[in-house]
């Protein structure tokens, strides 16, 4: 039987599914995070595994499926997601592997081809958006390490703290750093 496998894996989990040709879910399967780094991409890949192996608990079928699309976060690094690919066709989980960011699975998965804008934030923050003519614009996603220009802190609470003159703790910012927070720290002084 043919089987495609889809994967989303974060920083807290991993979840597995398997589907028919036809999209029918045949099995779900969940385990611990798997964010893909340059140095540990066989860690990222036995998450997957795992997440793979325990939806095809309750099936009559074995891997490799045919293709496994896996969004993965820390697979915007184009050389982790190279490691991660890597390791993913050395397990044999699947023929094909297509390995993308968590993020352009949640985007694909929200407006399939067509333009549109994604915000996540969280511990990690990143804006995506696909213009009508296709071209990505991308705001963040970089990791801790490197920046987050999109952090739910400098979203939220920035403009808010800067319209009410009030300092962040543990910071010298008096003011927003992003065009977003001085607009709408500068409508909120107005009464919006």
């Amino acid at each position: 039987m043919n089987f495609a496998i889809g994967v989303d894996g974060g920083g807290t989990w991993t979840r597995a599914v398997v589907v028919d040709q036809d999209g029918h879910e045949l099995g779900r399967g969940e385990t611990e995070g798997a964010v893909v780094t340059i140095h540990e991409p066989i860690a990222a890949a036995e998450a997957v595994r795992q997440a793979v192996d325990r939806a095809l608990v309750n099936t009559n079928l074995s891997t490799p499926g045919d293709i496994l699309w896996a969004g993965l976060s820390g697979a915007g690094n184009e050389e982790a997601r190279t490691a991660i690919e890597d390791a993913l066709v050395k397990s044999h989980v699947a023929e094909k592997i297509v390995v993308s960011t968590d993020v352009e699975v949640a985007f694909h998965d929200a407006f399939g081809v067509g333009p549109g804008i994604m915000l996540v934030a969280g511990t990690g923050s990143i804006a995506w958006a696909r213009r009508p003519d296709g071209t990505v614009v991308r705001v963040g996603g970089w990791g801790q390490h490197i920046g987050d220009e999109v952090a739910v802190i400098k979203l939220v609470w920035m403009p808010f703290a800067v319209s009410l003159g009030l300092k962040m703790a543990g910071t010298d910012q008096q003011h927003c750093v992003t065009p977003f927070c001085n607009t709408l720290a500068w409508r909120m002084s107005r009464g919006w």
